[in-house]
């Protein structure tokens, strides 16, 4: 029974920092509650300590291998258990395999440190007198745990600053870099730590060098973090210039239509008197044809001036009677369903930005399809505390998604509209969703309303 404790135990101590540097990136990203997760994951691992214990003793007892190599089974065991482990944790986490893999080279490289620590100074410093050729003994244990407290905690501190803020901007192509990176630094570090396995090449001057090549394996993740970190903050900077030069062109392209609707009333207004002079003359000429067709012309032009009421928003009735005008001349069945709306926490230009941004997208959408299939489709309403937009249109069906994300299919352009609306969203503690089925995209934003 003592024999399986100590196995049992020393295998819990090895495996649960190796566990938490895997689990720590997933926090929130686990197919279950962390609560269940973590179930699952003491499960699993206790699971597997017992069988490493069970496997440990059978080994020992019936001396399958005798003398050292009893203790380089027990290892080589080890690292076949971790094959299971690296099933269970992709199973476990959410993302893509190239980011899980990336994580677990780490978190092994991780290991093999803290394990080669507690070799080194079990074998070198310690020096046991007595030794059963098998592993986790007592001081062997204390000492994996040492080093476990004294390596893990800088290691999670570098995911947090450094990995977990440019975790979802770096895409399978720089995980699959960054696997390749973290599998030669593993290899390297392999190599370096097997000739202080031998007694006869053992000395400080080499312990030194290993010391230095771990410091430097992990100064390169740092760097190669860092790399990362500063490039998704060029692209954040990109999505907030981008964000503010849509907010300018719909500030801009309100006051010019507010401008041009002034000066139209004021040349109607100047041209008044003759067009009443013109009617008095066709009334008393009696030439009612004429005058009909005189007066529905400008009935037309007087309508084409009138904003309608769409909303009791301006903001949203100017975008959209500017957005009806374009539909009609381009043969685009737009259809618009608002309800009643609250006064809304979002800025002007905030929200000139949200539904521009929608609208083009949208018209850019049913520009692509054929003549008789162009339709826009809006919808807004308010459920609850949220204040919620629709936009469904027709489009060509083709697509440029990069993790899940929506990218512009035109040329030398990157999406920032559907960027933006996402960040218009999130600055009102809102959603956006985009996706499309067939030929039909769907766009939809809300944002929080007290």
């Amino acid at each position: 029974m003592m024999l399986f404790l100590r196995f049992f135990t020393g295998f819990i101590i090895q495996i649960f920092p190796f566990s938490l540097l895997c689990m720590y990136p997933f926090l929130d990203y686990c197919k279950y509650s962390n609560r269940q997760t973590l179930v699952r994951l003491i499960m699993f691992i206790s699971a597997l300590a017992c069988f490493f214990s069970a496997a440990c003793i059978a080994i020992k007892k019936y001396e399958f291998v005798i003398g050292i190599n009893q203790y380089y089974t027990a290892n080589i065991l080890f690292l076949i258990l971790l094959i299971p482990c690296l099933c269970f944790y992709v199973h476990l986490t959410i993302g893509h395999f190239e980011m899980k893999l990336f994580v677990f080279l780490f978190a092994v490289t991780a290991a093999n440190v803290m394990t080669s620590l507690c070799n080194i100074v079990i074998t070198y410093i310690i020096v046991p007198s007595k030794t059963d050729n098998l592993p986790y003994g007592i001081i062997s244990n204390l000492v994996l745990l040492s080093s476990s407290l004294i390596i893990v905690p800088p290691l999670l501190l570098l995911l947090k600053k450094m990995f977990l803020p440019a975790r979802n901007f770096l895409q399978k192509k720089e995980y699959l870099q960054l696997n390749i990176l973290a599998l030669l630094l593993l290899l390297i570090m392999l190599s370096g730590f097997f000739p202080l396995t031998e007694p006869r090449w053992f000395s400080h001057a080499l312990l030194f060098l290993y010391a230095a090549l771990i410091f430097c394996i992990f100064t390169v993740y740092y760097i190669f973090f860092r790399i990362f970190a500063i490039e998704m903050k060029r692209y954040e900077s990109e999505l907030l210039l981008a964000h503010s030069r849509q907010q300018i062109k719909a500030q801009n392209e309100y006051h010019q239509h507010i401008i041009e609707k002034t000066e139209e009333n004021r040349r109607l207004r100047h041209d008044f008197r003759q067009h009443l002079i013109v009617i008095q003359g066709l009334a008393a000429e009696k030439n009612y044809d004429q005058l009909i067709e005189y007066l529905s012309v400008h009935l037309k032009n007087m309508d084409d001036l009138i904003i309608p009421k769409y909303s009791n928003h301006l903001i949203i009735n100017i975008l959209l009677h500017h957005y009806h005008m374009i539909c009609i001349k381009e043969d685009i069945d737009l259809q618009i369903s608002i309800s009643s709306l609250p006064k809304l926490p979002i800025s002007d230009s905030d929200l000139s930005a949200l539904l521009g941004n929608l609208l083009e997208n949208a018209l850019d959408g049913a520009r692509s399809t054929k003549k008789s299939d162009k339709y826009i489709h809006i919808h807004m309403n308010v459920q609850g505390n949220q204040f919620i937009i629709t936009v469904d249109n027709s489009f060509d069906g083709v697509t440029n998604k990069s993790q899940n994300t929506y990218l512009s299919t035109k040329k030398d352009h990157m999406g920032y509209g559907l960027l933006n609306i996402g960040q218009i969203c999130k600055k009102y503690d809102g959603t956006s969703t985009f996706s499309h089925e067939g030929a039909v995209f769907f766009a939809s934003a809300v944002i929080a309303i007290s």
